[in-house]
């Protein structure tokens, strides 16, 4: 029987405990006495400029992706792992989270990426986040295991019409209003996004962690070969990758010599 959809909002803390209260409640769930698996997956995007132009709007909007991007996955996950951990003594539980290749960029080396700067700081969370969690279950002993989905451009609606969440003022199209800069990067996203690769990859990589016996942690989904290397933006987004991580690295600065 196909599982029934469910209402879910990440920023509403009585949502996820409705959420969670009837997926526990499932005759298909207390038949198995738990849950195999648990995949956030669920997004927006959050496009703005850094220095904000109306306060009331930026930190609203910021606060909106973390509960999105981080704090709700967070919780759902936090009170599903009761039901996570009894069905791993069957020897199989997972927990996947959708990041992105994004949490690993802050925009030092391409000034179109720092309009994406509060969506960075929330997929970065969740993936130390995730990263954590995978190291504390693994130490327990609980057969749960634990990867992260880092994708390249996608074909999705993250970036359509008003479906972002904006850091600044947009006209009820989601277009910039009175900012110039802010439109081309408006264009330029829905751009790569419309051109991005098929969600299918996605669901085939979600597929490959699923059935193998020791998934990666963190796997990026993408390809190198076209025409879905262009459309993933896949040579410039590991150009910008490995710029960003020369940028980010701390250098050793040797101090004086003990006596």
């Amino acid at each position: 029987h196909p599982f029934p959809l469910l209402t879910l909002n990440l920023v509403d803390p009585a949502s996820i405990q409705g959420f969670v209260a009837a997926v526990l409640g499932r005759p298909e769930v207390q038949s198995a006495d738990g849950i195999d698996i648990l995949v956030n997956n669920a997004g927006r995007g959050v496009v703005g400029g850094v220095i904000p132009v109306d306060p009331n709007i930026y930190f609203a909007g910021i606060q909106t992706g973390l509960a999105t991007l981080y704090g709700g996955h967070v919780a759902v996950t936090s009170v599903l792992l009761p039901a996570l951990a009894a069905r791993s003594a069957s020897g199989y539980a997972r927990i996947l989270f959708t990041t992105s290749v994004q949490a690993y960029i802050d925009g030092g080396v391409d000034l179109g990426l720092t309009y994406g700067h509060s969506y960075t700081a929330s997929k970065r969370a969740l993936l130390s986040y995730a990263n954590a969690l995978r190291r504390i279950l693994d130490a327990s002993g609980l057969a749960i295991k634990v990867s992260t989905l880092n994708p390249l451009w996608v074909n999705t609606d993250i970036a359509s019409g008003t479906r972002p969440i904006f850091l600044q003022p947009v006209d009820a199209n989601g277009n910039a209003i009175g900012d110039s800069n802010f439109q081309s990067l408006l264009d330029a996203f829905r751009a790569l996004v419309a051109n991005g690769l098929p969600a299918s990859y996605a669901a085939q990589a979600y597929v490959q962690l699923l059935t193998a016996t020791n998934p990666e942690a963190n796997v990026v989904v993408g390809s190198d070969v076209e025409p879905y290397a262009s459309q993933g933006g896949t040579e410039a987004l590991i150009t910008i990758l490995k710029s960003e991580m020369r940028q980010s690295a701390v250098p050793w600065v040797a101090g004086p010599k003990r006596v």
